[in-house]
């Protein structure tokens, strides 16, 4: 494990294409614009089951979700990642898509749908 602390925007892509997934065990988020980044990315995300991942991800569908603050349940989804290949290839195929959803492009678009109702 490497714990790196910030990284620089322009370095982002080689960290991600250096990882085998993205752990994010978080206990309280705005957004996660993190997890997001990582679907992109092509990684298999386990992160905690917290309210704002349950809006745009599901357990064994886009990431593994883990009982939050729980280290045993963190540990048994890292687990899961690595020694199901089959599972990783589901949350990569999948966590793709749900990436593309979130695009600036179509984040803009629905902020514009939603200025024009109002």
């Amino acid at each position: 494990m490497v714990l790196v602390g910030t990284v620089p925007d322009d370095e982002l892509p080689g960290w991600f294409g250096a990882a085998d997934s993205f752990v994010f065990p978080s206990v309280s988020e705005g957004w996660g614009l993190v997890a997001l980044e990582a679907l992109a990315a092509g990684l298999p995300v386990v992160a905690s089951d917290i309210e704002v991942f349950r809006q745009f991800l599901t357990h064994d569908v886009d990431a593994v979700l883990t009982e939050t603050a729980n280290p045993a349940s963190l540990a048994a989804g890292m687990a899961r990642v690595r020694d199901e290949p089959g599972l990783v290839r589901r949350l990569r195929a999948s966590g793709s898509a749900t990436a593309g959803r979130y695009s600036w492009s179509s984040t803009a678009r629905r902020h514009l749908q939603i200025y024009a109702e109002v």
